[in-house]
């Protein structure tokens, strides 16, 4: 059984942009990595608990969470859920620059090395 929606998008964006791999995050956030998987391939919903760990472990909050997963939304051209999220699209302008600065962070070193 899977669930619907943009969270495992999300979840997955946010750790691949800290640089960590999901044995890394279960280290980190005290979380197990089978978990870490079912909820990054939508076989399993975090608790808000879960999740906020998870999000903290990464440096992450629930404001940065629904930012990318507007941004995600976006992406996919779906229409935002709630009224909450149609302010946010003002702000995904904001959150994408933050993820592709931590995807520019993550790569310069990379580049250099090689």
């Amino acid at each position: 059984m899977s669930y619907a929606g943009d969270l495992p998008t999300a979840l997955t964006l946010l750790r691949i942009i800290r640089g960590l791999n999901q044995s890394e995050l279960g280290e980190l956030s005290g979380c197990p990595n089978s978990s870490i998987s079912e909820y990054e391939r939508g076989r399993k919903a975090p608790e808000l608990p879960t999740l906020e760990t998870l999000l903290g472990a990464m440096g992450y909050t629930l404001a940065d969470l629904a930012t990318v997963r507007a941004f995600v939304r976006m992406l996919r051209r779906e229409p935002p859920v709630e009224p909450t999220e149609r302010r946010l699209r003002g702000e995904v302008v904001s959150g994408a620059l933050r993820l592709v600065s931590g995807l520019l962070a993550l790569v310069g070193p990379l580049e250099r090395e090689s």
